[in-house]
């Protein structure tokens, strides 16, 4: 096991996310990622950024403002490939 992937640091870095968010981490995996913006946006009154460090994710399903699911993508993809 990696040194910085203990039981003791997942707890700690799931109390840190609790306290950013307002919301326990079991309830968190239960949210969409607009839901937990909104949610945290709402709370904070802050708009809520993210950075990445790889230009997409999968396919590149990630939206400036949105994730759609994969059925969505690939709905897109065969309307774009029908044309």
């Amino acid at each position: 096991m990696f040194r910085f992937c203990t039981p003791e640091s997942l707890k700690r870095f799931e109390a840190s996310i609790e306290k950013s968010t307002g919301h326990k981490t079991a309830d968190l995996r239960g949210f969409n990622v607009c839901e937990t913006r909104r949610r945290v946006e709402e709370r904070t009154g802050k708009p809520v950024t993210t950075k990445s460090r790889f230009p997409t994710i999968g396919r590149g399903n990630v939206l400036g403002d949105c994730v759609i699911d994969r059925a969505r993508v690939d709905q897109l993809l065969d309307e774009v490939l029908s044309q």
